[in-house]
């Protein structure tokens, strides 16, 4: 073998190990997305995602009760007060 292919093999075996190392981190990567993806929009349950929209449909509701709540107390007031 000449000295170019040489050079050559070498940078091919770097470059395969590079590309075998990846996979391993790839592989670590994916096993935490798919937990978080879990986590984010259950696993057979509610998740984290459907959750927090109930809390905030009932907090929008809470707030529209408080709103048609509190005008009405301002108006029987009003009606006391005059």
């Amino acid at each position: 073998m000449t000295e170019a292919e040489l050079a050559t093999q070498k940078m091919f075996t770097a470059l395969i190990e590079k590309i075998t190392g990846l996979d391993g981190k790839i592989e670590a990567i994916r096993t935490v997305v798919n937990d978080d993806h879990k986590a984010l929009h259950g696993n057979g349950q509610p998740g984290l995602i459907e959750r927090m929209t109930r809390v905030e449909t009932k907090i929008a509701l809470i707030a529209s009760l408080a709103g048609v709540l509190g005008s009405a107390v301002v108006e029987l007031i009003k009606l006391f007060l005059h």
